[in-house]
């Protein structure tokens, strides 16, 4: 009995150490989920809190302008009341109701955009508050986006580029995004200590100077481009006038040569016997203007001559 009860004894022992050193997987598996789902609700947590925080200092800087804004719209109306009263009592006083409907006018849309801006503002906030992490996740990482394509815009970058990425390019460059800084470049012109921020704000500098200059050069090149058209067009027309001369002088040549010719063939037909009625007719008619003809072309001045 005691042998048996020894063995009972070790068997259980060593039971239990197998169960310490080995345990369940399933147990395992739950407290990590379970305790990945607690650092997901700390993260929701902060994020939120910050959120939040971002939004109380929002509110409070609208209220600092929004009073900045009323303490001089004040001011500004004080001052005005003197002159206001002045006008009154001037001659001139028939315009003040106009500038105090004016000035109702002004508050009135004042109020409404307001109203306007605080109801985008708790619409904002509400899909805040109600969106998934990995719809915040998506909106953070569209801001971001923005962000970044303002900035390219700012360095001047044209849309053919705005893809461009430090990992996707055509050029291999790791550093695309980021301004080249030419350190010999700039411990020769004196710059070396100056910070990246201002190294960048006078290479944007020089960039707009340059784009400036070539929209100078661009402009130039096309009012070349249009006196040279217009050189064209006045030597086009010029050329098209002269053709037109020409073309009516031997128009009217050709005219005279085809009437030369009928003439001619009448005067053949009727030599030859076989006369048409039209050829006699021009016959009497040419013997009728012919001492007209003679008349004219005589130049003496006694009328027994021709």
């Amino acid at each position: 009995m005691p042998k048996e009860k020894s063995k009972h004894r070790h068997r259980s022992r060593s039971r239990e150490r197998r169960d310490h050193r080995s345990p369940d997987p399933r147990s395992s598996r739950n407290r990590d989920r379970d305790r990945e789902r607690e650092r997901e609700k700390d993260r929701d947590h902060r994020d939120k809190e910050r959120d939040q925080r971002r939004e109380r200092e929002k509110d409070k800087s609208r209220d600092k302008k929004r009073e900045h804004k009323s303490r001089r719209r004040r001011s500004s109306s004080a001052s005005s009341s003197p002159s206001s009263s002045t006008s009154s009592s001037a001659p001139g006083g028939p315009r003040s109701p106009l500038a105090k409907n004016s000035m109702k006018l002004l508050q009135t849309l004042e109020a409404r955009r307001l109203v306007e801006q605080k109801d985008r503002q708790r619409k904002k906030e509400e899909l805040k508050a109600h969106e998934t992490p990995e719809e915040k996740r998506a909106r953070r990482l569209r801001e971001k986006q923005a962000k970044e394509q303002r900035r390219r815009e700012r360095m001047g970058w044209d849309n053919e580029y705005q893809t461009y990425s430090n990992e996707d390019n055509p050029f291999g460059d790791s550093n695309l995004t980021s301004t080249f800084h030419w350190g010999k470049k700039l411990e020769v012109e004196g710059l070396s200590n100056l910070s990246t921020k201002t190294v960048e704000v006078l290479s944007l500098q020089k960039q707009l100077e340059n784009r400036r200059e070539l929209e100078k050069v661009k402009k130039r090149r096309q009012e070349r481009e249009l006196e040279r058209q217009v050189r064209e067009d006045d030597l086009m027309m010029q050329q098209r006038a002269k053709e037109a001369v020409q073309f009516r002088e031997w128009q009217r040549q050709e005219d005279q040569f085809h009437l030369e010719q009928a003439r001619l063939r009448s005067e053949i037909r009727i030599r030859d016997g076989r006369a048409k009625p039209i050829d006699l007719l021009a016959q009497y008619v040419a013997a009728g203007n012919e001492p007209l003809e003679s008349a004219s072309r005589c130049r003496c001045t006694s009328p027994m001559c021709c």
